[in-house]
């Protein structure tokens, strides 16, 4: 099977499906043509081999194949700062936005898993003092924040653990729902994951999974050379993640009724400028990763170039960037 491959515009490689999903080109995922065949392409159109402000070629798509994390402790935007950006992100996105999605009774127990900074589980408790609500993450120093900001605000309804989600230590069926945002691209075996939600759920409760794909890349009008760079950026993050991977992975799992919710993602939409918000967030949730791909743009300061250039294209009044939020729900 061919891991590694230079394309030029408009040319294919094919090859055959059996070797796997997580081998495909992710811009071409679900292509796939009737003989049991891959289709692997560069979507992009040519670009000349130049140097560009002195320290960078333009290049052909280069296809690495999903960037997959050696273990459960590599987070690529684990960064000094990550729980209060959660935080802050948690503010632009709006409780009400997630509130909506559950339907809480007296009594029920929920799991947060990967809850991260807390954001989550502490609006959720503050929301509903009525249920029990636990948080599991695998950084220690995640679980000491969001432990931290539930004593501060006097929360009994809420507890933290510190664990991988892939292997949750919790016995079968000991919660009648369990919801995780924005982490299944970031776990090194999401199929395991997805099973662990479903042995912990109990019979008859409900898994939820919030997600985003491609986010950020849906712009109007398109700058090239922000474009094409985001693109590569983007999915090298999100290890070429596809929605609809979903719906078979909790199949697997034994898990049926499944359904979908589109909205708008409040995060990573933005008509016309930006808020300052929405750009503080972008900043700090691009840099650690333009410092991790430097391949991608070649050196680290054309890393920084490529980020201020991007916030230079959120600020302006006549783009558009759609990002939606997915929600799946499934029955145990």
């Amino acid at each position: 099977m061919i891991r590694l491959a230079t394309l030029p515009a408009g040319r294919a490689l094919r090859g055959p499906i059996a070797t796997g999903r997580s081998g495909w080109n992710p811009m071409a995922a679900g292509r796939t043509r009737a003989d049991g065949e891959n289709l692997w392409y560069n979507p992009l159109p040519a670009r000349s081999a130049k140097i560009d402000s002195g320290n960078r070629r333009t290049k052909p798509f280069m296809f690495l194949g999903r960037a997959r994390m050696s273990d459960a402790k590599d987070y690529v935007l684990d960064s000094g700062i990550e729980c209060e950006r959660l935080d802050r992100q948690g503010q632009v996105q709006g409780f009400e936005n997630v509130l909506r999605h559950f339907d809480l009774r007296p009594g029920m127990k929920i799991l947060d898993a990967g809850s991260g900074s807390g954001w989550v589980s502490r609006n959720l408790a503050l929301a509903h003092p009525e249920v029990e609500i636990v948080g599991a993450d695998y950084n220690p120093d995640y679980v000491a924040y969001a432990k931290a900001k539930a004593g501060a605000a006097g929360l009994s309804n809420l507890s933290y653990e510190v664990a991988d989600i892939q292997r949750l230590p919790f016995e079968d069926g000991a919660f009648d729902l369990v919801w995780c945002q924005f982490v299944l691209f970031f776990v090194p075996d999401a199929q395991a994951t997805v099973n662990e939600f479903a042995r912990v759920a109990r019979r008859g409760g409900q898994v939820k999974v919030a997600i985003h794909q491609r986010t950020m890349l849906d712009n109007h009008p398109v700058e090239p050379e922000v474009q094409e760079d985001l693109e590569e950026l983007v999915e090298a993050i999100l290890s070429g993640w596809r929605v609809n991977r979903l719906p078979e992975m909790f199949r697997s799992a034994g898990l049926d009724r499944i359904d979908l919710d589109i909205s708008t993602d409040r995060i990573y939409t933005m008509i016309g400028r930006a808020s300052d918000d929405q750009i503080r967030n972008v900043r700090e949730v691009l840099s650690k990763p333009i410092a991790t791909f430097t391949d991608i743009f070649g050196s680290e300061e054309a890393g920084e170039e490529f980020l201020e250039n991007l916030l230079a294209y959120l600020r302006r009044e006549d783009t558009s960037t759609i990002t939606p939020y997915y929600v799946f729900t499934a029955t145990a």
